[in-house]
């Protein structure tokens, strides 16, 4: 009898609230900014849904110059909710991306937007 064991994918596919997204195309365009050296992008699950969290390694803080240059640039459905600023990119003795020694992500911003439930004009 032969034992099949499914790790999971070994690229960087994931599939984000119905969107199948490549993490690299983000990080790629993270990186296309001057004053970035490194960054990753992640998924976390969030109440009922995923978001996708950036972490980047910067000479500054430019959190808001990047989400700018984020909505510019790739769908709506690409930009990460929250983008964190980091001293340096943890490593595992690999030399790849340690996730697991990544800060938590900041809270998402709530919209001031009020939510009213969808009615019939019967």
């Amino acid at each position: 009898m032969v034992k099949l064991e499914f790790l999971g994918r070994i690229d960087k596919q994931v599939k984000v609230n119905g969107y199948r997204i490549e993490l690299d195309e983000i990080e790629n365009a993270i990186l296309a900014i001057r004053g970035i050296s490194d960054c990753v992008v992640t998924v976390s699950h969030f109440d009922t849904h995923d978001i996708l969290n950036a972490y980047y390694v910067g000479e500054q803080r430019m959190e808001q110059d990047l989400k700018q240059y984020l909505n510019d640039h790739l769908p709506k459905y690409m930009i990460p909710k929250t983008i964190t600023h980091i001293d340096c990119m943890p490593l595992t003795t690999n030399d790849k991306v340690d996730t697991t020694r990544l800060p938590n992500p900041s809270p998402i911003q709530q919209s001031n937007k009020v939510y009213s439930e969808p009615s019939n004009e019967n």
